[in-house]
């Protein structure tokens, strides 16, 4: 008997516990062999080779490139897909599907589908599965791309690319499937993914579905439920765990989980401390969010949730917080992994303020056999830190001299960085190459390899930098040993997370006119924590003229997280907004940017001229720092009543 629901899967995720998670040599090179007939190009009796049609469509004889593509239509209310076996597909393994579409004038409504299908059993039956991704379409070509997780069992996977409800025909061409690996950003042993972060002690992971590793997480452990663009489809008897491994035990936590299209049955939540003996937690039902608290008795411990169907559902958001314990002795729960001996904990005692994230590696070239490359990690490009940190391994008898080459192409800028490493005899060494993205938008990534004018090893991805992460501002006044300072005007949002100011300066230098309000930034970014932090202004003199120290208040810079962007311009993360005033010493975490907000006012009949005083900071186990501002004041006054 075959049971067809909708578009679902049947899946085994790998869990990335290892702290070098490493592009081995070993990915497949190019996408020849994975889909038979890529471009359209070969075909026979009026269709193309390797390709079957369901619904309405056509082999055309114009393509994006070469001779060839293919084309659906559509009436408005139907679906129509063209399909192809891909028999090569390695379990639990990621892959990209990247393909071009366009679409005639006067086409509307619906969207493009594309994804992989295969079967899985439950109970008697045999279950139609399947990873679905929405896509958009224009009257150009247009590349549409994602990254998916294929199931334990990849037999009779297909791969398809069709539509849903379009009125008009859309054209496809130059289909690849590519194996990717996933690397995570990871700081002092701790790893997290794109979907998780450590703030203030707490855990937390909210799900990002829509991004472009749709159903895959660093933290997803198992699953049985489908996927559809944005959320889990679920019939009866399917389920999805993670495992929410930070390097740290949780003391306390609870999940969110938000239904959608609910139809009937309830989402029961589970949790284990081994993935093997299960406690329920709650049963939900109904559309809406819903909350729960997992139970005192299994803490401490790294929590196994699961979220497991017993009707038919669909979820669009998970979220589970923790409030974070002690280090964990042994990070690697892999199910393979049995250690004798517990070696000590990995990461730092104190859990670290980090947002993580995810990058997909495509290595386009692979390194010769006396040779290995491995990209240990790469920093955490989605605020802009770009740092591709890569292992060489020299398997011959002779030295050898190589050069890393990370490459940044952005729709505004272009850099290169390169450094230069020697490798003894049989030996091997990891080489950072910092890469500051320093402007929002997309940037395509290349890290090669070149031993002379030969190029041993190409590995390539794509990031996306959030304007809240730009860094193409401010100037870096003090870089000390404990203490990073830089400044920058009123008009930034500054990111916790963001790289240091490339341009240096001596002093804060700003302008204002007599009866005006100035307001500027100072940023402290310490490179470990430091206590009893204080910041304060001196009075700003010019030949006989004071503005008195009181005219300039000093406020706190505070963060909120924002967990849905309101558009695509914005991200998830920590913004700034609240500016609170600065009247006690605070603590800063390390390796975070914390600004303060200064305002001058400047009095009534000031004359002009260029007012100089200092910014002072202190810290418990710092010497004060004492800053200079110059504030040039113009030759007029502004009035008391505004205008607009």
């Amino acid at each position: 008997m075959m049971k067809v629901f909708g578009i679902c899967t049947a899946f085994i995720a790998v869990t990335f516990s290892l702290t070098m998670l490493c592009v081995e040599n070993c990915l497949a090179n190019g996408d020849s062999k994975l889909i038979a007939n890529a471009s359209f190009e070969h075909g026979v009796d009026g269709k193309p080779s390797g390709w079957e049609l369901s619904g309405n469509g056509k082999w055309m004889r114009r393509g994006r490139t070469g001779k060839r593509c293919v084309s659906v239509v559509g009436n408005g209310t139907d679906s129509g897909r063209w399909s192809c076996i891909v028999s090569e597909l390695k379990p639990m393994a990621l892959y990209r599907l990247t393909f071009w579409v366009k679409c005639d004038a006067g086409t509307s409504g619906g969207c493009v589908v594309a994804g992989v299908r295969g079967e899985r059993k439950y109970k008697a039956e045999v279950v139609v599965a399947g990873i679905n991704r929405d896509f958009g379409y224009s009257t150009q070509w247009r590349k549409c791309s994602y990254v998916f997780i294929t199931p334990p069992d990849t037999k009779n996977l297909t791969i398809y690319i069709g539509q849903w409800h379009v009125r008009g025909r859309i054209y496809i061409d130059d289909v690849s499937l590519t194996p990717v690996q996933a690397i995570h950003a990871q700081r002092n042993g701790v790893v997290l993914g794109h979907d998780e972060e450590i703030s203030n002690g707490n855990y937390i992971f909210t799900s990002r579905w829509r991004s472009e590793g749709s159903n895959y997480s660093r933290t997803l452990k198992h699953f049985t439920a489908g996927f559809n663009t944005n959320r889990w489809v679920m019939d009866e008897g399917a389920s999805v765990t993670y495992l929410h491994n930070c390097g740290y035990r949780h003391k306390s936590a609870k999940v969110m989980v938000t239904l959608w299209w609910y139809q009937r049955g309830e989402l029961v939540v589970e949790v284990s401390r081994d993935g093997k003996r299960w406690i329920e937690v709650a049963r939900f039902k109904g559309e809406g969010e819903h909350e729960a608290r997992l139970p005192e008795k299994i803490f401490p411990c790294t929590a196994f949730v699961r979220l497991r169907s017993e009707g038919l559902i669909q979820v669009t958001r998970y979220v589970y917080e923790a409030e974070l314990g002690e280090p964990m002795r042994f990070m690697s729960l892999m199910p393979t992994v049995t250690p004798t001996v517990l070696p000590p904990p990995t990461v730092p005692k104190t859990p670290p303020t980090m947002s993580g994230s995810t990058t997909f590696i495509t290595v386009e070239h692979r390194a010769p056999k006396d040779m290995s490359v491995r990209i240990a990690s790469i920093g955490n490009p989605r605020t802009g830190n770009l740092a591709p940190k890569v292992r060489l391994e020299n398997r011959s008898d002779r030295q050898r001299k190589f050069t890393i080459i990370v490459t940044a192409s952005g729709e505004r800028v272009k850099g290169v960085t390169a450094r230069r490493d020697v490798v003894d005899a049989r030996g091997d060494t990891t080489v950072e190459v910092p890469c500051p993205l320093r402007q929002w938008g997309r940037y395509d990534i290349a890290i090669a390899v070149r031993e002379g004018r030969k190029r041993i090893f190409v590995a390539s991805t794509s990031v996306n930098v959030a304007a809240l992460h730009m860094s193409d501002y401010g100037e870096l006044l003090t870089d000390g040993d404990a203490l990073s300072v830089w400044w920058c005007e009123s008009t930034y949002k500054v990111s916790r997370e963001r790289p240091l100011p490339k341009r240096r300066g001596s002093e804060i230098r700003i302008s204002a006119a007599a009866n005006e309000y100035e307001p500027f930034q100072v940023v402290l970014r310490p490179k470990r924590e430091l206590r009893n932090v204080r910041v304060s202004a001196t009075e700003l003199r010019f030949k006989r003229y004071t503005i008195p120290a009181s005219a300039i208040s000093v406020r706190t810079v505070e963060y909120v997280h924002v967990t849905r962007p309101t558009d695509a311009f914005g991200c998830v993360g920590w913004h700034p907004d609240p500016l609170p005033n600065h009247d006690m010493p605070i603590t800063l975490r390390a390796n975070l940017n914390q600004p303060f907000w200064l305002t001058v006012r400047v009095p009534k009949g000031t004359p002009k001229g260029t007012y100089r005083g200092s910014v002072t900071i202190t810290a418990d186990g710092i010497e004060p720092l004492r800053i200079p501002i110059a504030l040039r004041v113009y030759g007029f006054e502004l009035t008391d009543e505004t205008h607009t």
